[in-house]
């Protein structure tokens, strides 16, 4: 529990936005998960094209609708989406009529849920949290799961492909195949929290050593990110955890990000200091590549993304993280860049 048993206060609303930018349109949240949200926006459309627009790799590079200009792009997903809603409509009217198990109701039924689900998650918001999430998780199963069995009905209503299963599979398949080679991807796909480099595995293996009451703390957008579902150790704050829903929870980010922020680029140890005595926090995660690299340098939502370049600028040459004394005596792990430091052995 983040909090403890506090209270994560009141909701974040509209006017909250002025004072804590995070929560706004330079926030942690992507535009449609932002305040104020809205009962029926445009993210559906983006939820239900979805499961068409890959960013895997083409599985026929040749034949991928992908590799199209955006303005054609957009074209081809549209009239294929169109398509493939009559498809399903036609298709699901022919599946109930038929339905004699119930199945088809149920399935319509999921759909029927989810849409009053995002309504009263839209009039309690944000207690049964952001409400597009009952769009986002259901209607991509529009494509995935309805299409194909409505073609599959469909198909087996012509009479000649109805005479004749093996026909009727294959063409079946073969249309299946085609959408796949247009529009599927393969392997390839960057969720950065699911992926561990080999290069980080050793990392992750000290880390999981470390004792289960160890607070580890790094930059909330950097490697840190992966460490708490890897190694089942505590980490003091990611940028996956910064949610922006309760004042309260809010305030509590805040004043974690700050000084954070501070320990991380400082001069001196004093700030790191106060990150072991008042947050309890055992060891420090630094990517030294994050003061080496000026196209590695650490990324971060409002209202610390304009404060990092300056603060950058103020601390270059002095960056206390990079103090090679400080490195060799708290070190328990010094490899490919990345540096654990005990906060308890800090000189």
């Amino acid at each position: 529990m983040l909090l403890g048993s506090k209270s994560y206060g009141r909701r974040i609303v509209d006017s909250d936005i002025a004072i804590y930018p995070e929560v706004g349109p330079e926030g942690t949240y992507r535009p449609f998960d932002q305040l104020p949200y809205q009962l029926f926006g445009n993210e559906w459309i983006g939820y239900l094209v979805g499961p068409m627009y890959s960013h895997a790799d083409p599985v026929v590079s040749s034949f991928s609708v992908h590799k199209l200009d955006h303005v054609t792009l957009m074209f081809v997903l549209t009239m294929a989406s169109i398509i493939m809603l009559l498809v399903i409509l036609r298709g699901m009217i022919s599946i109930l009529k038929q339905d004699h198990s119930g199945g088809g109701i149920r399935l319509i039924s999921f759909f029927i849920v989810c849409g009053i689900l995002h309504v009263f998650a839209w009039l309690t918001s944000p207690y049964l949290y952001i409400p597009t999430r009952y769009f986002m998780f259901s209607l991509p199963f529009l494509i995935t799961f309805l299409f194909p069995w409505s073609l599959y009905t469909l198909l087996d209503q012509l009479p000649k492909l109805h005479s004749s299963p093996k026909r009727r599979d294959a063409v079946f398949l073969a249309i299946i195949c085609v959408y796949l080679m247009a529009f599927g991807g393969r392997g390839n796909v960057d969720f950065s929290v699911s992926i561990v480099e080999k290069s980080s595995q050793p990392l992750f293996d000290a880390i999981a050593a470390l004792p289960k009451d160890a607070v580890i703390a790094g930059w909330p957008s950097g490697e840190i990110r992966s460490v708490e579902y890897i190694t089942r150790r505590n980490i003091f704050l990611t940028s996956a955890v910064h949610q922006v829903l309760h004042l309260n929870f809010v305030r509590t980010m805040r004043q974690r990000m700050d000084a954070l922020f501070d320990a991380y680029l400082s001069t001196d140890a004093a700030p790191v200091y106060r990150l072991r005595q008042e947050f309890g926090v055992t060891h420090l995660l630094v990517d030294t590549r994050d003061f080496a690299e000026s196209t590695h340098a650490p990324e971060y939502f409002a209202p610390w993304r304009e404060r990092i370049a300056p603060r950058l600028a103020e601390i270059k040459g002095k960056e206390y993280l990079m103090n090679g004394a400080l490195q060799k005596k708290s070190a328990v792990y010094n490899q490919d860049s990345l540096i654990l430091l005990d906060l308890a052995k800090l000189p």
